[in-house]
């Protein structure tokens, strides 16, 4: 009886055996030796494994390697009816590269415009504007919430509550929780606008958008005993991010909407 780790090793080790034997000696001079002593002691034994049950090496292969790889890849050779999701993304991705060549553009250009078009200049008011700001100029409802952290930091999460599309001002159950990376803030999610942003597309999409903001960004600059302006204020790294912004924000969504 052969294990389910024999089987992963014998497959592994017939498939360096195959790529070894169909190369060239010279592709392979820079492998160390003993390594490939070891690996034709072990393909040895497994060819007269194979042989003793009946069986060609090939179908062994085929059985074992190939259909397994293919099948885990979904590249089965049987015809089957492609998943709607997966038919309607070949058929979009089918429009960008007639549109490409129709245009005789590249088909990334099709996709995102090389040129973006922005009416934007300084006399803007919008660029001095907060995320809630930003958010009301969009014509959505716009909630900030204080959260303090276990470890005494404060920070303002900002929400997206529904989309002002909606006739209902029913928050909805699905939820999603919208993290910025480094040096990044709530703004990340909404500066695009609502063609654009992501924070927009979701709420249009029917879920209840949450923005949150670390410790120490523009929006979550205070603590309960520290001084921003002090050294013990900023002496954090990414682990207290983790290890208490992040929980603190979840389970007061959670507590919000319910578990």
């Amino acid at each position: 009886v052969r294990t389910s780790a024999d089987m992963k090793l014998s497959v592994i080790v017939f498939t360096l055996f195959v790529l070894i034997q169909c190369s060239e000696s010279r592709y392979v001079d820079w492998f160390p030796q003993n390594i490939i002593e070891t690996f034709t002691n072990k393909t040895s034994q497994i060819k007269n494994y194979v042989r003793s049950k009946g069986r060609s090496i090939k179908q062994f292969y085929v059985e074992n390697v190939k259909n397994r790889i293919t099948s885990y890849l979904g590249m089965d050779d049987k015809s089957e009816t492609i998943p709607t999701d997966q038919a309607r993304i070949k058929r979009k991705f089918k429009d960008y590269v007639d549109i490409a060549e129709a245009t005789d553009q590249k088909v990334f250009d099709v996709i995102a415009p090389e040129k973006l078009d922005y009416n934007c200049n300084d006399d803007d008011p919008s660029i001095h504007m907060t995320t809630p700001q930003l958010i009301a100029l969009h014509g959505y409802t716009s909630e900030s919430h204080t959260i303090v952290t276990d470890d005494g930091y404060i920070l303002t999460v900002h929400r997206i509550p529904y989309s002002k599309n909606t006739t209902s001002r029913v928050v909805p159950r699905k939820t999603v929780l919208l993290h910025h990376g480094l040096l990044g803030s709530s703004a990340d999610w909404i500066i695009p606008g609502p063609i654009k942003g992501l924070a927009y597309i979701l709420s249009e999409a029917g879920y209840d958008v949450w923005m949150a903001n670390v410790r120490g960004n523009t929006y979550s600059r205070a603590h309960t005993s520290l001084d921003p302006g002090s050294f013990a204020f900023w002496n954090f790294t990414f682990h207290e991010v983790s290890q208490y912004d992040l929980p603190a924000v979840i389970d007061y969504i959670m507590d919000n909407k319910g578990w």
